[in-house]
Parts: structure tokens; sequence; C-alpha cells
């Protein structure tokens, strides 16, 4: 006697599932585009009373002490030449720099003249900007 319900007729057709070889790969071939306006990260160690400096300089104007500390090296990159050596102390707290690849192209080049690292020649340029700041604000 066939049931009213044909799910408990009991004849239940066996379909395997589709399974993955590996469920973790895609199988696209599509290459990821990169954003044109990209920046690059510098983590800029900076002393206590440096960042002071920069985070009171930062609130003047109104903008945050990261996008502030990007605008400092921007402005030093385009305006100087050369940057006095100043000593570097690797310090916990960092203040990000987020430079554009026109920015790092020339970041690159006066670090290779100052044979130095990234962070270096940026935290160079960074306390160099902040003091000159510093003395034109009185």
């Amino acid at each position: 006697m066939d049931k009213l319900n044909p799910i408990f007729n009991g004849t239940k057709v066996y379909r395997p599932k589709f399974i993955p070889e590996n469920p973790n790969v895609r199988n696209s071939t599509k290459q990821r585009r990169i954003r044109s306006d990209k920046k690059t990260d510098i983590k800029v160690p900076l002393s206590h009373d440096l960042r002071k400096i920069l985070n009171r300089q930062a609130r003047e104007k109104n903008m945050y002490a990261t996008h502030y500390a990007s605008s400092l090296v921007e402005e030093g990159l385009r305006c100087f030449v050369t940057f006095p050596h100043e000593t570097y102390i690797s310090s916990e707290k960092c203040v990000h720099v987020k430079l554009a690849d026109y920015y790092m192209d020339k970041i690159f080049i006066m670090k290779n003249e100052m044979d130095v690292s990234y962070k270096e020649t940026a935290y160079r340029i960074l306390v160099f900007m902040l003091l000159q700041k510093e003395i034109e604000h009185g």
C-alpha cells in the first residue's frame, strides 16, 4: 500500500553529493587588481616627548596623528634635500606614516644615500619637520 506522502514510500534514490577536491583552493585564475592610490605603512618609533609634540600639533590642525605625521614627511620630502643626523632610538610606541608610492620611491633613494633603513629615514625626516614646526610655532 502506498502512503499518501511520497517521502514515506521507502524508495530512495541515492544521489552522491558533490564534494570538491580541496575546498580551500579557489578555481579562479584572475589576478587581483592593485589600487592606484595604495599607500605603504611605515611604523616610526617616537619618544614620549616627541609624541606629545606631534599630538599637540595635530590637534591644533584638527588632524589625526597618523595623517599629520604622513603630511609632515611628505612636506619634508618635497621641500628639503638633506636632513641632519638624529639618534635613532627604537621605542615600543610607534607612529604610523602612510605614504604613496611616489614618496616611498623618494625615501628609497634617501635610504640608499644615508645607508639606513626605511624606518630610520622616515624617523629623521619626521623629527626634523616636527622640530622645524615647533620652532615656527614658538
